[in-house]
């Protein structure tokens, strides 16, 4: 994985769900999760497509 905002995203994410920001099976919309992770919506599409590569 390279350095761009994606990455940034990516990480937040996870950190996230360690504190409890997130939870394990919760829908959110793209822009919510932005909003909870501090991302724009062009970041947080990035972040979104990381994430379901990895499954």
């Amino acid at each position: 994985m390279n350095g761009g905002i994606e990455n940034v995203g990516y990480n937040a994410f996870f950190e996230a769900l360690i504190e409890g920001r997130l939870q394990l099976g919760q829908t959110l919309k793209q822009e919510e999760l932005g909003a909870t992770l501090g991302l724009s919506l062009s970041p947080m599409r990035e972040t979104t497509t990381l994430l379901e590569a990895e499954g």
